[in-house]
């Protein structure tokens, strides 16, 4: 049994693989067997666990004095001096992620990387999880077990336990059936009482590369300490995994690939160097360049905008974006679903220079030809009867715009006819309205939906039909049925109702809503004079191979919201809809400061006649029918795998499932998109267990091909990565 002595203790340690060094350290009350079961092998790495003193094999326990994080810092660093270790990746897990932080505050140099698994500390002792457990220590050091374990069950802390958190309540019991109660008394009633670090203060010289990976039911490890420390480090990774206790399997897989994924990102020596007529990568990711902006923007910008893959934008032109290193990547995120046009189209440019040599920046509501001309266009493309459009900067302001009319329109029927009905999972912006018609019910939210009048329904997403069977209802006219019940057990009908927002194709499915779904919805609605938006601000434009989504569901609503590739550059919205539903709000009631700005307006006029004149909406068919057709080859080997790949147009959906659950596999989708960035496709994370082909409509074919090649192979690489597994994917594409 490997051991070292250090201060009167025998330290107990492992040592396996080769390569750069990696070290683990265990939580409160495990050892290294916890962290050989949580990593197994890092092939490429020498791993090395150990059991701190007055914890596993390690013996003696020393005094009760030397129990803190600092003490097992200096403890580690003693080992690691031993073992001739001068640098490693250093991590841990609850505690253990306590005493990396502290090693590394105390010799960075030590330390090149940080990894924190559940962090059960913040920047103060005795955090409320684990005051629990102070308690059982203190028991078992006046009581023999079983009369502890049964005073702690009967006191308030283990009655709320027990009541609130069983599984939590059963593990703080087990202490109480293990043995060495002594020397596990002293642990829980010292080191919950300690803290890894004095402030926050003492984090702002630590610039290291940062993982922290949580879990979002686990109380005695709360996701918001996991999000708090990722805050607290400017440039922090962090990734959400299933709870230990609900689906421990699952925690392992989850946090190793976190792990694997965040050791292969920042080794600095070893990278793919690409090069293709369409794909150029020459530095490792983030770039240099790139990873000094983003620093740079972290001190100064909310930590709400780092949620993009970590590159610097430079230049973007057509489907191509480039950094400040050289690097290039097949954009395959249009901005934000946004660049239908491509970016930076030479007709959008110089329409926009001439508005500005012109003049004419801003005009508010007054009258102006860029405004008139982009309406006109407008008017023209609306399949609405007599339509006129109002103009906005963005697609959440064209939403409220649209709620006001419905809620309008309802009030003139009846005062309680104000409701607006959305499906769940939909999104349609950040403001108020918008984002309560967006999204589940969440228990953070800070205002109950119902108590403003907002209503949600299932989306009938064909490979997760919430109704069970979708063979038995393939249009969907009893689904819509289903959805009519779920408002009645509300108490809500159509005399509360004022209108339904929806996205006929939403932004997270790319799943058409199906026909007899769209038809059931809009008889209801037109027999009880309830309006139909549809938002058309993702799908609209040309995306779907279509100038509007909701042709491919055959109904026309009675307004529409437009954005994104409406400009396919600058900030401008619009609502569509009938003439007397505009020209309902009073002169005055109803503008923008920066709605229908000539600049914005002349951008977005180019941009819809260049979608026309270039023919980029059916070329958005043709491509987009030929690369989900690519795409599907991933349906068959990898079934366990690839729920679903669907979507019109350039509007393209990869949906991964988790073998063992079934749920939605966010683990492997954000995996998929650093694996796509490393070899030049630039992606989005979702979050949410799948990803999105949505280029510029102007894409090359051939580009398009080789993108749809190259995904596949990541999704290959990554599920691989993920699972282990070595099943033949699809080839390798050549520059790979």
């Amino acid at each position: 049994m490997p051991v070292f002595q250090h201060d009167g203790v025998e330290f107990y340690y492992e040592q396996s693989g080769s390569g750069p060094a990696v070290v683990f350290c265990h939580g409160l009350s495990g050892d290294s067997t916890n962290i050989r079961d949580l990593l197994g092998e890092l092939p490429g790495y020498s791993l090395l666990i150990w059991d701190a003193r007055g914890h596993g094999r390690t013996q003696p326990v020393g005094p009760a004095g030397a129990f803190g994080f600092r003490q097992f810092a200096a403890d580690l660093r003693a080992l690691l001096n031993h073992l001739g270790i001068q640098q490693c990746v250093l991590g841990g897990v609850s505690m253990g992620a306590g005493v990396s932080v502290r090693l590394a505050l105390d010799f960075p140099k030590l330390v090149s990387r940080l990894i924190l698994v559940r962090p059960a500390w913040l920047d103060q002792a005795s955090p409320e999880p684990l005051r629990a457990l102070i308690e059982v220590g203190t028991l078992l050091e006046r009581h023999v077990p079983d009369e502890g374990c049964q005073q702690f069950e009967q006191s308030p802390s283990g009655r709320m336990l027990r009541a609130q958190e069983p599984l939590v309540a059963e593990a703080f019991a087990e202490q109480f059936r293990k043995p060495f109660a002594a020397d596990r008394a002293v642990r829980l009633q010292r080191i919950p009482r300690d803290c890894p670090i004095s402030g926050w203060s003492e984090l702002r010289d630590l610039t290291l590369p940062l993982l922290v990976v949580g879990c979002r039911d686990d109380y005695v490890h709360p996701w918001s300490f996991a999000v708090e420390w990722s805050h607290r480090v400017d440039g922090a990774g962090l990734v959400q995994v299933a709870s230990r206790d609900l689906d421990e399997l699952e925690y392992r897989r989850g946090t190793r690939a976190a792990i694997d994924r965040f050791l292969a990102a920042s080794e600095p020596d070893h990278f793919n160097r690409i090069q293709t007529t369409w794909r150029r990568i020459v530095t490792p990711i983030p770039a240099p360049q790139s990873k000094t902006l983003l620093d740079r923007l972290r001190v100064v910008e909310p930590r709400s905008m780092s949620g993009m893959p970590p590159i610097a934008w430079d230049q973007a032109e057509g489907f191509l974006v480039r950094d400040p290193d050289g690097n290039q990547w097949i954009d395959l995120t249009s901005g934000i679903v946004a660049a239908n046009a491509g970016h930076a189209h030479p007709r959008i440019a110089a329409a926009i220079q001439r508005t500005v040599d012109q003049k004419l920046l801003f005009t508010y509501a007054f009258a102006q030809e860029p405004r008139l001309a982009l309406l006109e266009k407008l008017v023209e493309l609306s399949p609405i009867p007599d339509s006129k459009a109002i103009l906005f900067s963005s697609g959440t302001e064209a939403t409220e715009c649209a709620m006001l009319l419905m809620r309008r329109h309802g009030r003139s029927q009846h005062p309680e006819k104000v409701g607006i009905v959305s499906f769940s999972d939909s999104y349609h912006g950040r403001t108020l309205a918008a984002a309560l018609a967006s999204g589940k019910p969440r228990s953070s939210d800070w205002i109950s939906r119902s108590q403003v009048h907002h209503y949600q329904i299932p989306f009938p997403f064909g490979p997760r039909w919430p109704w069970g069977n979708s063979a038995e209802d393939p249009g969907g006219r009893l689904a819509f049925r289903s959805c009519l019940d779920q408002l009645a057990e509300q108490n809500v009908g159509p005399q509360q109702i004022a209108g339904f927002l929806l996205e006929t194709v939403p932004g997270w499915a790319t799943w058409p809503m199906p026909g007899d779904f769209a038809r059931a919805l809009a008889e209801w609605a037109r027999a009880h004079d309830i309006l139909l938006c549809f938002d058309e601000v993702q799908s609209g434009c040309g995306r779907t191979g279509r100038f509007f989504g909701f042709e491919h569901c055959g109904i026309t609503p009675d307004l529409i919201t437009l954005g994104k590739g409406l400009s396919s550059s600058l900030p401008v919205s619009a609502v569509l809809g009938r003439r007397d539903l505009l020209d309902e709000p009073a002169a005055g009631e109803m503008s923008s400061t920066h709605g229908g700005n000539p600049v914005c307006a002349a951008a977005a006029l180019a941009n819809l006649q260049v979608l026309e004149d270039e023919q980029l909406i059916a070329a958005a068919d043709t491509t987009g029918r030929l690369v989900s057709a690519r795409l599907r080859t991933l349906l068959q080997p990898f079934a366990d795998h690839v729920l679903s790949v669907h979507g019109p147009g350039l509007f393209i959906s990869i949906h991964f499932r988790n073998p063992v659950t079934g749920e939605p596999d966010d683990v492997l989708g954000d995996a998929v998109v650093d694996e796509a960035l490393r070899r030049g496709l630039l992606m989005f994370y979702t979050h949410r267990g799948f990803i999105k082909f949505t280029p510029p409509l102007s894409m090359d074919l051939a580009a398009a091909m080789e993108a749809a090649d190259v995904l596949s192979h990541c999704v290959a690489v990554a599920i691989s990565t993920v699972y282990g597994d070595r099943r033949p994917g699809p080839a390798k594409p050549h520059g790979m």
